[in-house]
């Protein structure tokens, strides 16, 4: 008896075209994390283990629930393709010479398991770094769209709810520190900390200014809740991020760092809550991966070689391991081997890198 591996989500999965810049076709599927996910499962295994891909670089929550584009992230568009771009759609089973280039990866695992109901599914899903990627030029946007990836991100688990489909939650692991030239990651994460930082402080100071406004005359009463409205609404925007960014500036922290592995625990929060109430396990590579060791990663955010052989042995763990009839676990690696422990809920975070 055989088992099906669904990958959904963007290239932490789908990083074959990242592969294909230094290795020929065959290397390159065989490298990529999808290719070394299937090396893993059939390995020393009697158990065969085929890999179904749903996922594409560039894609976010939005084209995970709805479809999107194929390849337009890697600038491939129809009619404009070199051989190693129609490489790379061959080998995400779309047609170069097609008129347009996207899927619907909800609608093609649907039409899949209604062919094999009867066996057993597991779902990897891997998603939501492209939805703030593309936000990074404006924070503002970025934190405003938290609520949005987390209500997309939860629709898209209800699509999951069956005994023969075992979904597995792969947390974004953090990025490459040594390289932030070209996306400017980290120091767009320092201008959201610096702002979450005087944000609590201007809050503070406004609702003491609205109280005061509002105490010593009638006429004041209107400017004082103009105070207090806006002073709530950046208390609100600076809350997305929790007290952790406060705090580890306090203790000396880099601002960056901090402020991405806070950004990640609000983020997760409700997900995590979701994962307790249906048993589902984590990969937790936000714990897993050193932002520090640049030999994990490809352009700061996509993983290597390295990178996709620990997502792929994580993910074999929990696959064989993993009773998803018992609680929620999350699952990551500090020293030499994937260890399980009880999910936290809201109360995970995200450690300081060494």
């Amino acid at each position: 008896m055989g088992f099906f591996v669904h990958t959904f989500g963007d290239s932490t999965l789908d990083n074959y075209w990242w592969m294909s810049a230094n290795h020929g076709h065959d290397e390159a599927k065989k490298n990529s994390v999808e290719g070394q996910i299937v090396e893993k499962l059939n390995q020393d295994s009697s158990t065969n283990y085929e890999l179904i891909s749903h996922a594409y670089d560039g894609f976010t929550t939005e084209s995970v629930l709805v479809g999107g584009k194929v390849g337009s992230a890697l600038g491939i568009f129809p009619g404009k393709k070199n051989q190693d771009q129609a490489a790379y759609l061959k080998n995400r089973n779309i047609d170069p010479s097609s008129k347009e280039y996207s899927a619907i990866p909800l609608r093609d695992f649907s039409t899949f398991f209604s062919k094999h109901k009867n066996e057993t599914h597991y779902v990897v899903l891997s998603v939501g770094g492209n939805d703030f990627r593309e936000r990074l030029a404006n924070p503002l946007a970025l934190l405003f769209e938290i609520s949005k990836v987390q209500k997309r991100y939860l629709e898209i688990l209800d699509h999951f709810k069956n005994k023969n489909i075992r979904p597995i939650l792969m947390f974004q692991y953090r990025l490459d520190t040594n390289n932030d030239d070209h996306y400017k990651i980290y120091k767009t994460m320092k201008r959201v900390g610096v702002a979450a930082i005087a944000a609590r402080v201007l809050s503070v100071l406004g609702f003491g200014v609205s109280l005061i406004y509002t105490s010593s005359r009638k006429i004041q009463l209107r400017s004082g809740l103009l105070f207090a409205a806006i002073a709530g609404l950046v208390f609100m925007i600076s809350k997305q991020l929790s007290a952790k960014v406060l705090k580890g500036f306090l203790n000396g922290q880099k601002i960056d760092m901090t402020t991405l592995g806070a950004l990640m625990e609000t983020v997760y929060r409700p997900i995590l809550e979701r994962a307790k109430k249906d048993r589902l396990p984590i990969l937790d590579l936000p714990n897993t991966f050193n932002p520090y060791n640049t030999e994990l990663y490809i352009m700061q955010i996509e993983p290597s070689i390295k990178g996709g052989a620990l997502i792929a042995e994580g993910l074999d763990h929990i696959i064989k391991n993993h009773d998803f009839q018992s609680e929620s676990k999350i699952y990551s690696k500090s020293n030499t081997l994937f260890t399980g422990s009880s999910n936290p809920g809201s109360n995970w975070e995200v450690s300081y890198p060494k």
